[in-house]
């Protein structure tokens, strides 16, 4: 450890070696007796002028007298010094070292060319170069110091100290020594002792720059603000053009929350060197602090380079990014500070919410839950986790670290309300309506968002007097807003007391003529009434006092369409369009509309149009790509979705949709890239997600395809992940695993399609029952499931349990009397069982749907056997000719044959049917028929 010396200075020091070098050499002496009488002049001048604060024409009649006399060696290091406390390194240095060549005496050179050297953080020649020698003391005093500086630059600390000790040597009351010092003891972790170096530096040279701007660094970090004023004040006054302490001052006016104070020294810096990195860091924190987050991230993005190592500039980066919706910006540089600064809970935070916002809820707690131990009494945190565990519908986890965030925050509202909108979702109705009553019910204009979750609560709940009393709460935080009044119309409309729905509605317009949700409410009581004049009044007395109010002229629109006139409803909207020509919405409803119709040319002019309008608008260039796929346009509809991904790269939706068209181009490499970024960008966009696998099967197999399920599995929300891997397994014919992928989401989300899966992979698997048991446990708990339903029929078909499946088809013929696959299974069934109804079940599918081979075998089959020979084998033919791989119907039609005498064709196609390898009911009878027709 070095010990500070307790000694008297053996003379005074000005202000460190630079001041005094440049307070000595600027003293023009006959030394340089060869100069030009006239570079003298214009050396003296600019002494002159530094004497008088001016360096700037200081510089300029120093460069004078260099080039009226190149031997003027004091010139140029006069000069080489004014560029060193400028921070010019390379200009600095290019003068000294003229100086050095031309004579100068290295004693006088060496320690200011090593602070040139350690600007430009030329380590290694400040440590090739720079060596003591036959100096004086205070020289190699300066050496050691400016070694010490180059070391820890290399960080190698312990040899700087070394240094250090033998410059102290030298010079115990140099405070360059001691300004050294202090830094070599912060990259040791001794923050008391560098303060202490540093005020050892002040003690000898109360206005030693770099011991104030060091000291206002420390004070700074400690968080004692005034005393940092303090200093970087005194450092700006020592050293005016040096920026760093003016950055520094400005740093601490900013944690004053004195923005103002704070914009004086960051224009100060910018004025006179522009995209100065720190400058235009604090710069975007300012930009940010007002709002203006696109301002401020622009101007970060343009020193992003040079900004590369500073991790606050990195966390403010990656927060703009998020603040602007560039999630995959925000990503990468928020992943970059989480690990460099692990112990900033902030950038967990803001990691975990980008996740929120790309609706990827897992990820965002596999963010949290490592790391919510470290600060258990951190309310952000344990708030933000469970808001990750709402969004995965996980409430009791939800709910209890809302509970714990609370307690932390008693006070706050927010962390309140969604409290209680998570009890909601957990079903925890009373509980969540008590807390959301009791927020409401402090003096707190903060509390709207719940005042609102609560009316909409009570809605929810029919409980239409709780819903109005909670609106007149609303009123009360509300007092001339349109609002409460609309709500109280919503409330009665949900009664049924549409007198009492008008009235509220009409209140709120009292409140705001123009307010148009309750005006578009009026007209939906009109329409609901069957008066849509009244409708359309209303919305034309909107036009009278605003003949171009767009939404009114798109909403006659929509009431035009409702009345089948989509003639009158297309003039509305391109009168919004004339009348709008910069808004998207009329063109865009255009589009769509045209679309729709079949329209694809008009379609595709409008979309023109609207590019043209908005060439920069997500939806225009959606809205054109699809017009040109409608004309057959698909290269086009490639650029066109290019561009729209140059344009949103955030956008899942958009870089699926060209995916799809690189797909059908077999460009399935890009396609592949392309589903990637978009699952990446939405992890719950279910189509991006089998699109991909799909592109992979195509690409490479079905088993490379199910090697990448695999692996993204982990990253899909439940039940995606389990899905898509299920559906590769039962692809590849693997069963039983296909079975236990669809029984893990259907644990995470049941739902009636992963029901009938689960199933059908039973039942390829050879546990048909286990799959039966599965669909009537799912039918006791949603007997309306007719689907399932279905499934259950077919499979007791299939299993020979006819009475069991006639029952299960009665019920769905109750539900579905027109249904024709209905009724031509219950012909089949009572066929099977000797059930006369059999024949007119068959004819009432058959009238149904005449069309489908299954229904006219079934018909024919039935007439052949009750004796109606040429109309069964009518249609015999027919549901052959439509399904020539169905084994059962060419049993079916080779019997008809044979029974018309037609021994050859039916024994044909017998042959053929039982050769296809296909089990079919009957085929037993057809071998015996086939043996009797071949002996």
């Amino acid at each position: 450890m070095i010990q500070f010396r307790r000694s008297v200075p053996r003379r005074p020091t000005a202000g460190g070696w630079l001041v005094a070098a440049l307070v000595a050499l600027l003293t023009v002496a006959g030394a340089q007796a060869k100069v030009s009488e006239r570079s003298l002049r214009y050396h003296e001048e600019a002494r002159r002028y530094l004497e008088q604060g001016k360096v700037n024409e200081a510089i300029i009649q120093l460069k004078n007298a260099i080039r009226t006399d190149p031997d003027n060696l004091r010139a140029r290091f006069d000069l080489g010094l004014i560029h060193l406390r400028r921070r010019a390194g390379p200009a600095a240095e290019k003068e000294l070292k003229a100086a050095r060549a031309g004579g100068m005496p290295a004693e006088q050179v060496i320690v200011p060319l090593a602070r040139a050297y350690l600007q430009q953080r030329k380590f290694d020649q400040v440590l090739d170069e720079i060596t003591p020698g036959e100096y004086p003391a205070a020289v190699n005093a300066g050496v050691y110091a400016a070694r010490a500086d180059a070391l820890l630059g290399r960080r190698q600390p312990e040899e700087a100290a070394a240094a250090l000790r033998q410059a102290l040597e030298y010079a115990d009351d140099n405070a360059d020594i001691y300004v050294a010092l202090s830094r070599v003891l912060q990259v040791q972790g001794k923050g008391r002792e560098a303060e202490a170096a540093l005020d050892r530096a002040l003690g000898l040279d109360a206005d030693n720059f770099e011991a104030l701007l060091g000291k206002g660094n420390l004070r700074r970090r400690a968080g004692d603000l005034a005393a940092a004023t303090d200093a970087f004040d005194r450092a700006v006054a020592a050293n005016p053009g040096d920026f760093r302490a003016r950055l520094g001052r400005a740093a601490v006016a900013i944690g004053q929350a004195d923005d103002a104070r704070a914009w004086v020294d960051v224009d100060a810096v910018l004025v006179k060197a522009p995209g100065q990195p720190i400058a235009v860091y604090l710069q975007s924190l300012l930009l940010a602090r007002q709002g203006d987050y696109a301002g401020a991230l622009g101007a970060l993005q343009e020193v992003q380079t040079a900004l590369a190592g500073h991790l606050p500039a990195v966390y403010l980066l990656g927060a703009l990014s998020f603040a602007e919706n560039q999630l995959e910006q925000a990503l990468a540089l928020i992943e970059q500070y989480r690990a460099a600064v692990p112990q900033d809970p902030r950038g967990h935070r803001l990691l975990a919410s980008i996740h929120l916002r790309r609706k990827a809820p897992g990820r965002a707690v596999a963010v949290l839950e490592p790391v919510i131990e470290r600060w258990p009494e951190d309310f952000r945190l344990l708030a933000l986790l469970a808001n990750a565990y709402m969004s995965a519908r996980q409430y009791a986890q939800a709910t209890e670290l809302f509970e714990r965030a609370v307690a932390l925050a008693p006070d706050n509202i927010d962390v309140q309300t969604r409290l209680a909108a998570s009890r909601l979702g957990a079903g925890e109705a009373e509980q969540a309506v008590k807390e959301l009553e009791a927020i409401i019910g402090r003096d707190d204009p903060n509390t709207r968002r719940a005042s609102v979750l609560l009316i909409l609560t009570h809605l929810r709940d029919r409980d239409f007097d709780a819903a109005l009393a909670a609106t007149e709460t609303l009123q009360a935080r509300l007092p001339g807003s349109p609002v409460p009044d609309n709500f109280r119309g919503m409330i009665q409309l949900a009664k049924g007391d549409l007198a009492a729905a008008r009235q509220g509605f009409r209140a709120a317009l009292k409140v705001k003529p123009d307010y148009f949700p309750a005006i578009l409410n009026l007209a939906g009581i009109d329409r609901r009434e069957g008066d849509a004049a009244a409708a359309r009044r209303r919305y034309q007395a909107v036009l009278e006092q605003d003949p171009k109010h767009l939404r009114t002229m798109v909403a006659l629109a929509e009431l035009d369409f409702a009345a089948d006139q989509p003639a009158a409803a297309i003039t509305w909207l391109e009168k919004a369009a004339v009348a709008h020509p910069r808004k998207v919405l009329p063109r865009l409803r255009l589009v769509n509309t045209h679309l729709g119709r079949g329209q694809a040319e008009r379609a595709l002019a409008v979309a023109r149009e609207l590019v043209q309008v908005a060439p920069k608008h997500g939806n225009a260039l959606d809205a054109l790509a699809r017009a040109q796929l409608a004309v057959g346009q698909t290269a086009s509809a490639t650029v066109t979705y290019r561009q729209l991904v140059d344009l949103v790269p955030n956008s899942a939706k958009a870089r699926h949709r060209l995916a799809r068209l690189l797909a059908a181009a077999d460009k399935l490499d890009e396609a592949g890239r392309l589903l990637d970024k978009a699952i990446a960008l939405d992890p719950t966009l279910a189509a991006a997600w089998r699109d991909r696998f799909e592109v992979e099967v195509r690409a490479r197999g079905v088993k490379p395809a199910l090697a990448l399920a695999q692996k993204m599995r982990p990253d899909a929300p439940p039940p995606l992940g389990d899905v898509m891997v299920a559906d590769l397994l039962y692809r590849d014919q693997q069963y039983g695993p296909a079975a236990e992928a669809y029984a893990a989401g259907f644990a995470a989300a049941p739902s009636s399609a992963l029901v009938r899966r689960l199933y059908q992979s039973h039942a390829r698997a050879g546990d048909a029952d286990r799959g039966r048991a599965l669909l009537r446990q799912w039918l006791a708990e949603h007997d309306a499931d007719n689907e399932v339903r279905f499934v259950l029929a077919g499979d007791l078909i299939g299993a020979g349990e006819y009475p069991q499946a006639i029952a299960e088809n009665e019920t769905l013929l109750a539900r579905l009397p027109d249904n024709a696959v209905v009724l031509n299974n219950l012909a089949w069934l009572y066929d099977q069982q000797g059930d006369d109804r059999a024949l007119g079940y068959a004819r009432r599918a058959h009238q149904i749907n005449p069309d489908a081979p299954e229904i006219a075998d079934t018909l024919g089959w039935l007439l052949v056997n009750r004796g109606e020979l040429t109309r069964g084998l009518e249609l015999l033919r027919q549901a052959n000719a439509t399904a020539p791989e169905r084994a059962e119907i060419g049993y079916h039609l080779a019997a008809a044959l044979h029974r018309s005498g037609d021994d050859a064709t039916a024994r044909a196609l017998l042959e053929t049917a039982l050769g296809s390898g296909t089990a079919f009911s009957g085929a037993t009878e057809a071998q015996a028929l086939l043996r009797r027709l071949s002996e």
